[in-house]
């Protein structure tokens, strides 16, 4: 399993948002989007995928 940083997150992000672009990478295990203290996205997060090497090149390619 690989733990990503995610970076420029809007505000208003939801969970399930952004466990929903990862699939097709891998499966999703978790999702954390770091809020402030009026539940809105700091602008970052984590997804834990399990995903071969190849998938999260393609992740990787798809998202920077």
């Amino acid at each position: 399993m690989t733990r990503l940083h995610v970076g420029g997150l809007p505000a208003d992000v939801k969970d399930d948002e952004l466990a929903t672009r990862f699939r097709p990478f891998g499966e999703v295990q978790s999702v954390e989007i770091i809020r402030d203290s009026a539940n809105a996205s700091r602008g970052f997060g984590y997804v834990c995928v399990d995903a071969r090497e190849e998938d999260l090149a393609r992740c990787m390619k798809a998202y920077t």
